[in-house]
């Protein structure tokens, strides 16, 4: 299973690591022009963690004072502030892109405040409510053996069909240049036929895909296999753009069925937030 660097057990109350990693399996290095991103892949995945390991690097420096977005007429459902604007920059071109949402969502006190810049930001939000869920609410639930909440990073990607022949590299025998056919749909989504899916002798991880009415990619979706003797909660990294900006969603594969309503959802909110889209800065 791959994780980019975010995840639900971040700073700050998200750093709760569970114990039992020993190591990395591979490390996929995927260029695009004038940035790169490594997207590791987790190694010899015991039953005392949750196959997952997740770091956030913080740039800490003095926030520029933002005031309210009192009439911005894109407001979250359920959100209880004002509006805190803070900055995405994109490595590929240095676009500079306000994500605005409600202080609540802004866990970390410089972005409560606003002016905030960074290369990614990362969000815990309620399965049904779109609403964030907090440190105290993730640790609340995770004793209660709940997942519904969904970690959601907003950041720079590169396209999707890079994303999904990078993931059906992995254990290949020879170089994949194109995406691999179909075994068939699972949930609405396309199962690529990959020689690490759940169906080989050795599974690594399967991998779905969204298209469009034109036959373009819309998403990719990398889950762990769904029975395997080292993983207690087989999980799922759901790649999309929404507004220009990437999106990237974990969930346990559990609520893979939701997949795609999770992203109608979660594109709308991240719509909402992205003030203005690339390129209109």
């Amino acid at each position: 299973m791959t994780f980019p660097i975010s995840g639900p057990f971040g700073l700050f109350g998200w750093m709760n690591l569970p114990p039992g990693i020993n190591g990395l399996r591979d490390a996929m290095a995927a260029h695009h022009r004038l940035g790169k991103t490594v997207l590791w892949r987790c190694a010899d995945r015991r039953k005392s963690h949750l196959g997952k390991v997740y770091i956030v690097f913080l740039l800490l420096h003095l926030p520029n004072t933002n005031a309210a977005f009192a009439n911005d007429a894109c407001r979250v459902p359920g959100a209880f502030g004002d509006l805190v604007e803070n900055i995405l920059i994109l490595p590929e071109d240095g676009s500079r892109i306000g994500i605005r949402l409600p202080k609540e969502y802004w866990e970390i006190y410089p972005k409560m405040i606003g002016g905030y810049e960074d290369g990614s930001f990362h969000l815990r939000l309620d399965m049904e409510t779109l609403a964030p869920v907090s440190p105290e609410e993730t640790l609340t639930r995770k004793n209660e053996g709940r997942w519904d909440y969904l970690f959601v990073r907003i950041w720079w990607m590169i396209p999707l069909e890079e994303i999904a022949i990078g993931f059906a590299q992995f254990g290949a025998k020879a170089e994949i240049s194109e995406i691999p056919g179909s075994l068939g749909e699972v949930h609405g989504l396309e199962w690529l036929d990959t020689e690490g899916s759940s169906k080989s002798a050795s599974p690594i991880d399967d991998i779905y895909v969204s298209r469009d009415d034109r036959g373009q990619l819309n998403a990719v979706i990398n889950c762990d296999p769904p029975f395997s003797p080292d993983l207690m909660h087989p999980a799922c990294d759901h790649y999309f753009f929404s507004r220009g900006v990437g999106v990237t969603m974990f969930y346990f594969r559990q609520y893979l069925d939701g997949a795609m309503d999770f992203q109608s959802r979660v594109s709308d909110f991240v719509s909402c937030a992205v003030n203005p889209a690339p390129g209109q800065r």
